[in-house]
């Protein structure tokens, strides 16, 4: 019977998985990927509402991470980053951000 821990507890031990996901990527012509950058994506998109799980779950999940969900991940951040960036220039000017 597999153990059941927080995936963060299998990050160390599923690193070869993240290593290979990275390769994957860049092979696909994503040449500024991060092992942190899939692991966030993991753990805030993936993992969000499930994060108990088996060691064998975790990698699958590693290795399985379709290229357009890191994506999708990523450029959903920036877009909230801006609106974040946006509504502080706005408090600290004084100014309010344009509508969108």
């Amino acid at each position: 019977m597999s153990e059941i821990k927080h995936v963060e507890q299998w990050k160390e031990q599923i690193f070869p998985a993240l290593m290979s996901k990275k390769d994957e990527l860049v092979l696909m012509g994503y040449s500024e990927v991060t092992i942190e950058e899939i692991w966030d994506c993991l753990i805030n998109h993936v993992w969000k509402n499930n994060v108990e799980k088996k060691l064998h779950e975790v990698v699958q999940d590693v290795l399985h991470l379709p290229s357009h969900t890191y994506m999708n991940y990523l450029t959903l951040n920036v877009l909230q980053s801006d609106d974040a960036l946006a509504n502080t220039v706005a408090s600290l000017t004084g100014l309010l951000p344009e509508e969108k």
